[in-house]
């Protein structure tokens, strides 16, 4: 009763993706399918084969969800939503960003 780990594929039989997950409200096999994109799945493959591990990108920041509170603290003003760059790790940001803290 699983599809996951199964090739996506389309009418032609090309590779589309890999199974990985299904979101259905009875547990069962009717639902929403999810799948990792074909090209990101060779990409993994080949970085484990070729490096023995994956490595993925880190621009040195964290986030977190404006909230009422945070916006009324900042002094903001409009349409509040969205995300705020809650910090940047200083060892890793690039000198001609020209970032720096808001406060």
């Amino acid at each position: 009763m699983g599809n996951s780990g199964g090739a996506l594929v389309d009418i032609e039989g090309r590779l589309l993706g890999i199974n990985t997950a299904i979101f259905s409200r009875s547990g069962g096999n009717q639902g929403i399918g999810f799948a990792i994109p074909a090209n990101l799945a060779r990409e993994v493959m080949r970085s484990l084969r070729d490096k023995g591990r994956v490595v993925r990108g880190y621009i040195g920041t964290s986030v977190q969800s404006l909230t009422p509170e945070i916006a009324d603290a900042m002094k903001l003003k409009g349409q509040l939503n969205g995300a705020l760059v809650a910090e940047v790790e200083p060892t890793l940001r690039p000198p001609k960003w020209g970032s720096k803290p808001a406060m």
